[in-house]
C-alpha cells in the first residue's frame, strides 16, 4: 500500500479529457472502480454526495494531469445546516416575541426585530448598523455603558433606561440580556420590554402618595391610619391632640389612648366599621400622655394601606365645644330653674304678702304685717339665692380661692360665727353664696346659738366644716335635704337653697354632705379640690 492509498483524503488523477485515469484506496472505497469514466459525471461541483456522505472536491491541474483531492465535510455540512435552522428559528422566535430584541457590536446594531422597532418608530433597514447611542437617552449613556460593560464580563444585568423614539418622544424600556458571539464576534445581545406605561402609573401613583402625605400631614384635622388594631401611621395634628410623638404611637393599640369608660364604644363602632356598615361620627374621651382629658369628635373609614385592610380615622379636638356645651347645659337648667322659681315661689310668696298686707292696714294689725314682711323676705331671699347661682355658673373658668379668707368675709354679715384653719381650693364666688346659705340656714331652721367654721387641707382636698349647735337633721333626710323643692321644718322656704348649694359645688368637681355634731347639732361638709 502506498502512501496516497493510507490518506483519509480521496485522491483522483484525470488526463486532459477528463477521464480518470487512477485512484487511490480512500476514492475505491467511496466511488468505487472509477477508473476510465469521466470525472464530470462523477461530481459535478466542487461538493460531491454519495449516499448520506459529502465531500469537498479541489482539482489541482498538472501537466496533462489533474489531480483531484476530496475531504469528507459531512461533519461540517450538517453543523452548518444546524445553524441554519437555529438561525431560522432564532429569527422566527424574535420576529414574534412581544420584548424588543437587539444585538450589537461595540455599539453598532447587527440584529433588532419587529418589536424593537415598534418601541422606537423605526424601520429595520434605519436601524441596522446605526450605533446604540442614537437610541438611549444622552442622561442614560453613563448607565448602558457600565452595564455593556457587565454583560462582555459574564455578567447579567437587569435595569430600566430611558430611550427616546425616531419623533423625539421618549420611552422607558426594561433591559436584560448578556454576551453572545455573532457572526465571530463578541457582540452583546439586548431585551428590551416597553414599560412606559407601568412608569407613568408609578409615577401618577407617587405624585398621589406625595399629594396624599403633604395633606394628611398639614391637616388641621387629626389622622391615622390602623392595621389590625395598632396605629401605622399618624400626621402631626394627631400627635398635638394626643401628646405622643408619631414614633411612640407608631404600633401601639389604639385603644390604649381612648378613656376606659369610652373603649367598649370605640370597639363597637371599630366592629361595625370592619362590617362595612356606614357609621356616622361619633364623640368620645383620648387620655393625653399628659394623663389629661381631651373630647374628641371621630370619622372612620375602611381602605387597604400597603395591601392591607385597615381604618382611616379623622379626629377633630372638641374638647372646647364639649366644655361650651356643657356650660350652656347649665346656664339652660339655670333659667329653668329660675324662671320655675320666679313663676311659682316667688308669686307665691308675694300673693301671701299682698293678701296679709291688705288685712294688717285693714285691722290694723301688726301680725299680718309681719307675717306680710316674713313673705316679702323669703321673696328676697329666693331672688338673691337666684342670682347667687346666676352668677356662679356664667362665671365661667374656676380660680384659686383662698378659701379661709372668703370664709371669714361671710364670718363678718353674722353674730357668733367663729373660724379657723385655712386652705386654698379651686372655685369661684359662687362659693360665698354656699357658705352664707348654709350659715343662715343654721340660725333659722336649727336653733343654734353659735356656728363653728373649720378650714383645712389634704392631700389632694380642700375642706370646710360648718358645725352649729342645734336640734340636727334626721338621718332619713340627710341624702334629701340637697334635693330641688325639697323642705322640712316650721322655718321651711322654697327648698331651693341647700339644691342650689349642691349645684355649685358640683361646679367644683366637688362634694357636699350633712354628718351629726357631737354632741348635737349637724356639720355640713364641703369638700373642693385643692389648687
Amino acid at each position: 500500500m502506498t502512501f496516497l492509498d493510507r490518506t483519509p483524503d480521496i485522491i483522483l488523477t484525470m488526463n486532459e479529457e477528463g477521464v480518470i485515469v487512477s485512484q487511490n484506496e480512500t476514492a475505491r472505497r467511496v466511488f468505487g472502480d472509477v477508473g476510465g469514466k469521466i470525472y464530470s459525471e462523477i461530481c459535478k461541483d466542487d461538493t460531491c454526495s454519495v449516499g448520506d456522505r459529502y465531500y469537498s472536491m479541489v482539482a489541482i491541474k498538472g501537466f496533462r494531469r489533474t489531480i483531484v483531492v476530496g475531504r469528507d465535510i459531512t461533519e461540517r455540512i450538517r453543523l452548518e445546516k444546524e445553524l441554519e435552522d437555529r438561525e431560522r428559528k432564532f429569527k422566527a422566535l424574535a420576529e414574534l416575541s412581544p420584548a424588543g430584541i437587539l444585538v450589537h457590536h461595540q455599539g453598532t446594531i447587527l440584529f433588532v426585530n419587529e418589536a424593537l422597532c415598534q418601541i422606537h418608530g423605526y424601520t429595520r433597514e434605519e436601524l441596522l448598523n446605526r450605533k446604540v447611542w442614537d437610541l438611549i437617552h444622552p442622561d442614560y449613556h453613563d448607565l448602558a455603558r457600565a452595564m455593556m460593560q457587565k454583560r462582555l464580563e459574564g455578567e447579567k444585568p437587569v435595569y430600566e433606561l430611558k430611550t427616546i423614539r425616531k419623533d423625539g418622544s421618549e420611552r422607558w424600556v426594561l433591559v436584560a440580556g448578556g454576551a453572545i458571539d455573532w457572526d465571530g464576534k463578541k457582540s452583546v445581545m439586548a431585551f428590551a420590554i416597553d414599560i412606559t406605561d407601568k412608569k407613568m402609573i408609578e409615577q401618577r401613583l407617587a405624585e398621589r402618595e406625595e399629594l396624599f402625605r403633604s395633606i394628611f400631614n398639614i391637616s388641621p384635622a387629626g389622622l391615622y391610619i390602623l392595621v389590625g388594631g395598632k396605629f401605622k401611621l399618624v400626621n402631626p395634628a394627631f400627635e398635638r391632640i394626643t401628646g405622643y410623638s408619631a414614633e411612640e404611637l407608631v404600633g401601639m393599640k389604639s385603644l390604649e389612648i381612648v378613656a376606659e369608660e369610652d373603649r367598649e364604644f370605640v370597639r363597637r363602632k371599630a366592629i361595625e366599621m370592619l362590617k362595612g356598615r356606614e357609621t356616622e361620627p361619633y364623640k368620645y374621651r383620648v387620655v393625653r400622655k399628659d394623663g389629661k382629658i381631651r373630647w374628641v369628635y371621630e370619622n372612620v373609614a375602611s381602605i387597604a394601606y400597603e395591601g392591607e385592610r385597615a381604618a382611616l380615622g379623622s379626629v377633630i379636638d372638641i374638647t372646647e365645644i364639649e366644655e361650651e356645651r356643657k356650660r350652656l347645659e347649665e346656664l339652660t337648667s339655670m333659667l329653668e330653674l329660675i324662671n320655675k322659681t320666679l313663676r311659682h315661689d316667688v308669686l307665691n310668696a308675694l300673693t301671701s304678702a299682698m293678701a296679709l298686707l291688705e288685712m294688717g292696714i285693714e285691722e290694723s294689725n301688726k301680725d299680718y304685717l309681719n307675717k306680710a314682711l316674713t313673705s316679702i323676705n323669703r321673696a328676697v331671699s329666693i331672688v338673691r339665692n337666684m342670682r347667687a347661682f346666676e352668677d356662679a355658673v356664667k362665671s365661667g373658668e374656676l380660680r384659686c380661692i383662698d378659701v379661709g379668707e372668703l370664709v371669714s368675709e361671710v364670718a363678718k354679715s353674722f353674730e357668733n360665727v367663729s373660724v379657723k384653719g385655712e386652705g386654698r381650693a379651686l372655685a369661684d364666688e359662687g362659693l360665698r353664696s354656699v357658705v352664707e346659705n348654709i350659715v343662715n340656714n343654721a340660725f333659722i331652721h336649727s336653733g343654734t346659738d353659735r356656728v363653728e367654721i373649720t378650714v383645712s387641707e389634704g392631700k389632694e382636698w380642700c375642706e370646710i366644716r360648718i358645725a352649729d349647735f342645734g336640734i340636727g337633721i334626721p338621718d332619713e333626710i340627710k341624702q334629701r335635704i340637697f334635693e330641688e323643692g325639697f323642705k322640712y321644718g316650721k322655718a321651711a322656704q322654697t327648698g331651693l337653697g341647700l339644691f342650689i348649694a349642691r349645684k355649685i359645688v358640683e361646679r367644683y368637681a366637688g362634694e357636699i354632705w350633712v354628718e351629726d355634731n357631737e354632741p348635737k347639732g349637724s356639720v355640713f361638709v364641703i369638700r373642693l379640690k385643692k389648687c
